[in-house]
C-alpha cells in the first residue's frame, strides 16, 4: 500500500466530517485516563504525533502539559487541526507531512511518539518497518511509542466486526465492506447520506509486535480494550507500547534504511 492512499482517502471533504465519527467527551472519557496511564514513564515532555487526524490526541496531551509536534499525511486533516488545537501557537506545531518524510519538528528527539485512531494500517509491509526503525531513533532514551490498530486478526477471521469496545462514539455508521489477510476496507455512512470508504492493511496483532521488536524497541507491551494481553483476542481495539532502551542509540539519520 502506498504512503499517499491515506492522504487520496482523506480528501474530498471527509476530513472535515472526521469529528462527527469520534465524539470528542464520550472518548476522553472512554481513553484519556489510559493513555496517561500507558506514556508516564516518558522521561520528559516532548511528544510527537506522526498521525494526528483533527487533533483529538493532540489536544489532550497539550491540556496534560507536554510540548506537541503534530503531524499528518492530509492537507484536510492538518487545516482541521490547526482549527481544533487553534494553531499557530507557541506549545504545538502542526504540519503536513507524510511518513515517507518524517523529521523532527521542535525537537531533535522526543520523549514519546504516538500513533493512535488505527493509523499505522495506512502503511504497507515495508514503509511501516522503516518508519518504526526511524521512531526508534527519533526517541530519547527510555523514550515511549504507543500505537494502536484494530483487531484485523478477527475481522479476518469471522468477516465480521470485532465484539469489543470502540473509541468511535459519534453518530456515524461503521461497516465492514470486504477483508482478506491483505487489505480491509470500512464504510463510512453519515445520516444525512455521506458516505466514504477506507482500504487499510489487514494488520495483525503478532505482525506489529514482531515489527516493533524488530526496530529495536526492548519492551513491548500490548492491550486490548485497556487489558494487558499476551495475544489476539475478540477485543475491538489493540493498542501497543513500545520503549527506546536507555543506551545504545544512534541519531535520527541513522536507522531510516
Amino acid at each position: 500500500m502506498r504512503a499517499e492512499l491515506a492522504t487520496d482517502q482523506y480528501g474530498q471533504g471527509f476530513a472535515a466530517r472526521w469529528d462527527e465519527l469520534v465524539d470528542w467527551d464520550r472518548r476522553l472519557a472512554v481513553e484519556g485516563g489510559f493513555l496517561d496511564w500507558m506514556i508516564e514513564s516518558a522521561p520528559g515532555p516532548a511528544l510527537l504525533d506522526i498521525a494526528c487526524g483533527t487533533g483529538f490526541h493532540a489536544a489532550h496531551f497539550l491540556a496534560a502539559g507536554y510540548q506537541v509536534d503534530a503531524i499528518d499525511g492530509s492537507a484536510e486533516m492538518v487545516e482541521q487541526a490547526r482549527a481544533n488545537l487553534k494553531a499557530p501557537r507557541p506549545d504545538v506545531r502542526v504540519e503536513q507531512m507524510a511518513w515517507d518524510d518524517l523529521r523532527p519538528l521542535s525537537s531533535l528527539r522526543y520523549d514519546a511518539v504516538i500513533c493512535l485512531g488505527s493509523s499505522m494500517p495506512h502503511a504497507g509491509a515495508e514503509q511501516r518497518r522503516i518508519l518504526l526503525r526511524r521512531l526508534h531513533a527519533l526517541l530519547n532514551p527510555g523514550g515511549v511509542l504507543l500505537v494502536d490498530h484494530r483487531n484485523f486478526d478477527y475481522i479476518v477471521k469471522h468477516q465480521a466486526m470485532p465484539p469489543g469496545r470502540s473509541v468511535y462514539a459519534g453518530n456515524v455508521k461503521v461497516t465492514l465492506e470486504a477483508s482478506d489477510a491483505a487489505t480491509t476496507t470500512f464504510g463510512y455512512r453519515y445520516i444525512d447520506g455521506f458516505y466514504r470508504t477506507l482500504t487499510v492493511e489487514s494488520l495483525s496483532f503478532d505482525e506489529l509486535r514482531d515489527d516493533l521488536r524488530a526496530a529495536g524497541f526492548s519492551h513491548v507491551d500490548s492491550f486490548g480494550d485497556q487489558r494487558l494481553i499476551s495475544s489476539a483476542d475478540d477485543s475491538g481495539f489493540f493498542l501497543h507500547r513500545a520503549v527506546r532502551a536507555a543506551t545504545g542509540w544512534p541519531s535520527p539519520d541513522d536507522s531510516t534504511d
